[in-house]
């Protein structure tokens, strides 16, 4: 199996388990809302990286199909500006755990990406 192949099956499970916990979230809202709220915090990483794997399946099978290396260095340069401008507050509290989850989501990517990438060089 290709690395692309491997990545991209490895986008594919990501997003399964984000769409679980969505959609356990869903689910609890209706039946107790305070309860579930209290509890969100993974729901809020849950979002972001749904929305990482998404954008990064749509970059890989457009037309224009990117490959992994750019989906590296877009993810890196990603979390650089969320590093930057952590300092950076909203008045909103669910815009700044929304940001926060999403730099670190976009690192934990990096890393993960560039591990594999580099295995991949290994084996070569």
């Amino acid at each position: 199996m290709s690395t692309t192949a491997k990545y991209m099956t490895y986008v594919d499970t990501r997003l399964a388990r984000t769409n679980t916990v969505l959609q356990r979230f869903s689910q609890q809202i209706v039946a107790q809302p305070e309860h579930a709220l209290e509890w969100s915090s993974d729901v809020f990483a849950a979002a972001v990286q749904h929305g990482i794997f998404s954008q990064i399946k749509a970059a890989m099978e457009s037309d224009n199909a990117v490959d992994l290396q750019h989906v590296l260095n877009t993810l890196q340069e990603n979390a650089e500006n969320g590093a930057e401008n952590a300092n950076s507050f909203s008045t909103s509290q669910t815009t700044n755990l929304l940001r926060s989850h999403r730099t670190a989501a976009l690192m934990t990517e990096v890393r993960y990406l560039r591990r594999l990438l580099r295995a991949s060089q290994d084996q070569e």
